[in-house]
C-alpha cells in the first residue's frame, strides 16, 4: 500500500514466506512487515506509477548549483519487523531507520541513514551509513 499527498509519502508492506523442510523436517513460516514515511522539506512530490506499482524518479524543483538551486531534501523514517521465531530460528528482528536524502538533480542522490536493529540474541548496535546513488 502506498500513498502520496503533496510533499508527504508513505508505504506499507507485509510479506510471508512458507518454507517446506526437506526430508520430513519441520516446516516453518516467517512473517514480516515494514512501514515508512517521508517528507520533502523543499516541497517536491514523489510520483507513483500505478501500472508498474513503483515510485517514479524524483525531479528536484531546482537542481543543486543551477541558478542557486539547492536540490531536493527529504526526511524519512522506517520501521520493519521480521518474525524469526518459528522453526527454531532466532527471535523477532525489529529495525528502526531514519534518513536524510539529498537529491542534487534527477540522477544523483546522497543518503545518510541511522539504522537501529534490535534482536535479543545480538549486542546493541547502531549503524551509520552514508551512500551515494547515480542513476542514468
Amino acid at each position: 500500500v502506498a500513498f502520496q499527498q503533496g510533499p508527504i509519502h508513505g508505504q506499507f508492506e507485509w510479506q510471508t514466506a512458507d518454507n517446506s523442510a526437506p526430508d520430513g523436517g519441520t516446516d516453518s513460516s516467517f512473517d514480516g512487515m515494514s512501514i515508512q514515511a517521508g517528507w520533502f522539506a523543499t516541497g517536491e512530490s514523489r510520483g507513483y506509477k500505478a501500472e508498474s506499482g513503483t515510485w517514479d524518479r524524483l525531479k528536484p524543483a531546482s537542481n543543486f548549483g543551477s541558478d542557486g538551486g539547492i536540490g531536493a531534501w527529504e526526511l524519512a523514517a522506517r520501521f520493519s519487523t521480521l518474525d524469526l521465531t518459528e522453526g527454531g530460528a532466532a527471535d523477532d528482528l525489529n529495525v528502526i531507520s531514519f534518513a536524510v536524502n539529498w537529491y542534487l538533480n534527477d540522477y544523483t542522490r546522497l543518503m545518510f541513514d541511522v539504522i537501529k536493529p534490535e534482536l535479543d540474541a545480538a549486542d546493541d548496535l547502531t549503524i551509520f551509513a552514508l551512500r551515494a546513488a547515480f542513476d542514468f
